[in-house]
């Protein structure tokens, strides 16, 4: 059925039309959930307050004081560089690099993903995470 030039064009399309919702979706919880940490009071439309309630959630049973948002890291060893959604440290004084994600579900990638940016932390400012 994909084979129709046609068809590919329009799954194509489709799949960067639901790609570039998802992301749109995901910028939104990251702006509430900056909100949140900066100590503003959230008004959420509904379907962003389930973020709001589990992020709200994990702020009363984690021991992660959150220090830092939006911090970029590096790595000349690897040869990339991003974002950190947050920087936390937890009471026994360690350092807690955070990624909040929008989606469903839990994958491999986002554990892959996670120990990526603790290194270019590592790497870029010097410290052990």
């Amino acid at each position: 059925m994909l084979s129709h030039p046609h068809n590919k064009v329009l799954f194509s399309l489709h799949l960067r039309i639901e790609l570039q919702k998802k992301a749109a979706v995901g910028n939104e919880t990251h702006a509430l959930l900056s909100q949140l940490i900066a100590g503003k009071d959230v008004k959420a439309k509904p379907k962003f307050e389930p973020f709001v309630s589990g992020y709200k959630l994990w702020r009363k049973t984690s021991d992660i004081d959150i220090y830092f948002t939006d911090v970029f890291v590096k790595s000349e060893k690897y040869g990339f560089c991003g974002f950190v959604d947050a920087i936390g440290m937890s009471k026994d004084g360690g350092l807690a690099i955070l990624d909040f994600k929008s989606g469903n579900g839990i994958y491999d990638s986002y554990a892959i993903q996670i120990a990526a940016y603790c290194k270019a932390f590592e790497e870029y400012y010097d410290a052990v995470v």
